[in-house]
């Protein structure tokens, strides 16, 4: 959130925090703008003070137990950690959430938790699947617990057409959020069943990947597939051309024998 909407709520000074209020406010600049009920009550606010800030329109509640500070402006980051907090406890944005607060493709509207098996799966504003998700499955992308991107590819795989899921899968290795050796090990720690249910699709379009092709940019690999899918030859990649005046330079995509490139 803006660094100064919680303080202008509550009138904050800039020193240190010396009420209850300013404390809330403080918690809240951590969290896009959010605190849950068991936060608030934790620094000491009762259930009735709770209530009368949000009659008093300085908190609006999002779901049962999240409130937002009013005047923090709405993300998709906010949304998704309303979503978690609302949840029941470890709650982790996964799948297409999780991706999208990397900045890899496109929040969806609703966002996505994943829940331990044993807990319930109604969460007011969230789309929410159990599965239990290993330690090293799990991260924090800044205050928001979420599924580790590789995992995080898994559970976004049933969900969307081969040609975004490959856009994905792209992008969280060319920008290094995971490589295509964690990307297996997270589907090989993934439970049988439904927790697997988007491997195959998602070891299909790794395939380049894991025989050693190694794209340069999300373009590029986009650009290949489609070459291979057009039933081309493969190009050679950064291939040397010397030009007129000495200088060479590498051309990304050739043919050489066919004096062709890209």
């Amino acid at each position: 959130m803006h660094v100064t909407a919680a303080r202008q709520a509550v009138g904050m000074r800039s020193g240190a925090a010396t009420t209850i209020d300013e404390r809330v406010a403080r918690r809240a600049e951590r969290q896009h703008g959010l605190v849950a009920r068991w936060q608030v009550l934790a620094i000491g606010l009762t259930d009735r003070q709770i209530e009368r800030r949000v009659r008093d329109g300085r908190w609006e509640r999002l779901s049962p137990g999240v409130y937002r500070i009013v005047g923090a402006p709405a993300t998709d980051a906010q949304r998704a950690l309303a979503a978690v907090l609302a949840g029941p406890s470890e709650s982790l944005a996964c799948g297409l959430t999780s991706l999208a607060l990397l900045g890899v493709g496109v929040a969806p509207r609703v966002p996505s938790i994943c829940v331990q098996p044993s807990q319930s799966a109604r969460t007011s504003g969230a789309a929410t699947r159990r599965s239990p998700i290993a330690p090293m499955d799990r991260t924090l992308i800044g205050p928001i617990p979420a599924t580790a991107p590789a995992r995080a590819l898994l559970e976004a795989a049933p969900l969307v057409p081969d040609r975004v899921l490959r856009d994905l899968l792209d992008e969280v290795i060319c920008r290094d959020l995971a490589a295509p050796s964690a990307i297996v090990g997270a589907i090989r720690r993934a439970p049988p069943g439904r927790g697997r249910s988007g491997a195959p699709r998602l070891l299909a379009a790794l395939q380049p990947w894991l025989e050693g092709v190694a794209f340069d940019s999300p373009a590029e690999a986009r650009l290949l597939r489609r070459i291979t899918g057009w039933g081309l030859p493969a190009p050679v990649r950064q291939h040397p051309v010397r030009l007129s005046d000495g200088v060479v330079v590498h051309v990304d995509l050739a043919w050489p024998s066919d004096r062709v490139g890209l």
